[in-house]
């Protein structure tokens, strides 16, 4: 074998190496978590509409 081609750790061979960052994995947001409470103490002043 050639010198040129030895695996020697003087002769970086990826040094010219271009690595793109990976793209983080996206997940689809969660659905919506909705309480209701019916009391009879709220007055309809408070009631959103």
């Amino acid at each position: 074998m050639s010198k040129e081609y030895s695996s020697s750790p003087d002769h970086d061979h990826d040094r010219d190496l271009a690595v793109e960052p990976a793209k983080p994995a996206l997940k689809p947001p969660p659905l919506y978590k909705v309480i209701l409470l019916n009391d009879d103490y709220t007055p309809m002043d408070f009631v959103v509409r």
